[in-house]
């Protein structure tokens, strides 16, 4: 309950900051505000144990998130998981369940933003 009501306020403030800078010029350059990270592991079922990422963005032509991971277990591989926005400026990337077990935690991650095939912008973690 704790982490949904987290999560649901984080939301709340995402959609409120990003209704207030649709009036700045500066918010038609698209950026990545915050990479939130949650992870689950005591007190959970083997198959609910796993990581959220909590991305939320800014600005306009935005056609595609990208989120990119490596796992501890698995560290010559990169996996993707892609987001097609709509109206709302947030989403959350999991990492659970088999996916979590069999690879582990995340150990560095990278987010980018894209239109057309071409990268925008991206914000990534200190060991990428």
């Amino acid at each position: 309950m704790t982490i949904y009501l987290h999560w649901c306020l984080r939301c709340m403030l995402a959609l409120l900051v990003g209704c207030a800078s649709s009036t700045w010029p500066s918010a038609q350059t698209p950026r990545i505000t915050e990479v939130t990270r949650t992870t689950r592991l005591k007190g959970y079922a083997p198959g609910e144990q796993g990581e959220e990422f909590y991305v939320v963005w800014a600005g306009a032509e935005v056609g595609l998130v990208k989120f990119e991971y490596r796992q501890v277990n698995a560290p010559n591989e990169v996996f993707s998981k892609s987001y097609v926005p709509t109206t709302r400026h947030f989403h959350v990337f999991t990492v659970a369940g088999e996916e979590f077990q069999k690879g582990g935690r995340v150990s560095a991650w990278r987010v980018s933003l894209w239109n057309q095939g071409q990268m925008l912008t991206e914000l990534k973690s200190a060991l990428w």
